[in-house]
């Protein structure tokens, strides 16, 4: 029976041979990268081993698919070391605590494909550790993104400036994860914690939503025609931090309330939403409309940069 304990924990000193070890692993030499892969097995339940990864994931002055690799490797080595084994004590309690930490920092990633690896890694340790383990993982994920209040008397100047839109949509987008990951259990006391979640988030994500929706909806409209001068990037954001917030809501609503067809009552929180979810979806539905009607008149002289912006524009529209 293997025990991690037997050999040396990784430290930031052994983080150059680990990115050099994974770039190995990438290589186009099949002997080489199945070598390479035996010896990141080989590691995973080394202490110190998910930590070195999540340094290799933060530095931006690393290879771009080793950090990929490294993310790939840090969400498998978490669904498989992160509660004791039979085999190995798992990732120790004190290094779950640091890469709690350390994970929310690895948040606001510009690449996609790393934002997904993060984002599962997050909602695996929240699937394992909430609320028991990590009772402030809500807390701590909206607190990267809602303004701290100022302190009565405090000088203006000091104010904190508002967190940026990259980490405003990622957060949003682990959020996702999170709940989607949480809403799968279905003991009694589990889905007790997910009600809890909901009273704690939900005046967050409905008022968030509906601010967002208001200027969606005066905004595309002109970013929509084909004259449009700009590629709508600002407004892809905004729109896809719409679609996330959608998406945690729906979430909520389906898992953090009794069911009505148990309790044969309406659910108070469903009745308040649902006539401004129709009414915003029948203003995407019109504008969809008169962007159909005007575009065949459009002038096709613009960029490909500003046709894909709004080529994307268009599609989320639609799947709003």
């Amino acid at each position: 029976m293997q025990n991690n304990q037997q050999f040396p924990s990784l430290t930031e000193g052994d983080i150059p041979q680990l990115l050099q070890l994974l770039q190995s692993a990438l290589s186009a030499d099949p002997a080489v990268q199945k070598h390479s892969e035996a010896l990141l097995s080989s590691l995973g339940s080394r202490v110190g081993y998910c930590s070195c990864l999540a340094a290799v994931v933060g530095s931006h002055d690393a290879d771009h698919s080793a950090r990929w690799l490294a993310a790939v490797q840090l969400k498998n080595n978490v669904n498989k070391f992160w509660r004791p084994r039979y085999d190995s004590g798992g990732v120790s309690a004190e290094e779950k605590a640091y890469l709690r930490g350390r994970f929310l920092q690895l948040i606001p990633q510009d690449d996609n494909q790393i934002a997904v690896q993060i984002a599962l890694v997050i909602a695996k340790v929240a699937r394992f550790d909430f609320p028991t383990q990590w009772p402030t993982l809500f807390h701590d994920l909206l607190a990267g993104i809602t303004p701290v209040p100022q302190a009565v008397g405090a000088p203006a100047d000091g104010q904190q400036p508002p967190p940026s839109p990259l980490l405003v949509r990622r957060t949003y987008f682990v959020l996702h994860h999170v709940l989607k990951e949480l809403s799968s259990k279905r003991l009694a006391a589990d889905q007790k914690a997910f009600a809890q979640v909901t009273e704690l988030l939900f005046d967050h994500v409905w008022s968030s939503w509906r601010a967002l929706c208001v200027d969606l909806l005066s905004s595309v409209p002109s970013a929509l025609p084909s004259g449009a001068s700009t590629a709508p990037h600002t407004l892809l954001s905004a729109f896809e931090r719409w679609m996330l917030l959608l998406k945690i809501l729906r979430r909520l609503l389906l898992f953090g309330f009794p069911s009505d067809a148990k309790s044969l009552q309406p659910v108070p929180a469903v009745a308040a939403v649902t006539p401004q979810l129709v009414q915003a979806a029948a203003a995407l539905a019109a504008t969809r409309h008169s962007s159909s009607s005007s575009s065949g008149g459009g002038s096709g002289g613009g960029s490909s940069s500003v046709s894909v912006g709004r080529g994307q524009l268009s599609a989320m529209v639609e799947r709003g």
